[in-house]
């Protein structure tokens, strides 16, 4: 036996039909807006009400890491045999970031822009027309000098804490 072929599709006989269609289509898109308005208006509420409770503590959160920042910077001896110090409940130190910066101070991105398109290297070229630094991130730097860029390096802070040392102790 041949399976029946169902459809979601509304029967719309003639003129009078199609107005009806439309008619109802209206109210029921205007129902939805008014659901999403009181669903935007719900989200936007509890968001309003959580940054007001948690707003101390992302504050209270701020000030420990540049305070922990502080210490590691005028506590450089504990870095020099490691990038980082491990304590029960997290650790902290620095990390080598890398960045494609232009090559000297009267390089701009515009004149690096220029020389990409100069040498056909359209690769390192995002759609509108802007400088695709994670692709000149990829190239050794004798090409990254062709073009009038440099790999920087530096030194960042971070910090990570281990929660889940925090709920065992709890």
């Amino acid at each position: 036996m041949a399976s029946k072929k169902t459809t979601d599709t509304a029967y719309i006989a003639d003129l009078d039909h199609a107005s009806e269609a439309l008619r109802e289509m209206a109210e029921i898109q205007r129902r939805l807006g008014l659901a999403e308005a009181r669903q935007n208006s719900s989200i936007d509420a509890i968001k309003k009400r959580i940054a007001t409770i948690t707003d101390t503590d992302r504050k209270r959160l701020e000030a420990l890491q540049k305070g922990l920042q502080l210490y590691a910077d005028r506590n450089r001896d504990l870095f020099k045999d490691r990038r980082s110090v491990s304590l029960p409940f997290g650790d902290f130190g620095y990390r080598w970031s890398t960045s494609i910066v232009p090559a000297t101070s009267r390089t701009t991105w515009k004149m690096i822009l220029g020389k990409l398109k100069e040498l056909a290297l359209t690769t390192a070229i995002n759609k509108t027309e802007q400088v695709n630094k994670e692709i000149l991130g990829t190239w050794p730097d004798e090409r990254l000098t062709l073009v009038g860029a440099q790999r920087e390096q530096k030194e960042i802070f971070f910090v990570e804490v281990k929660k889940e040392e925090v709920e065992g102790a709890a």
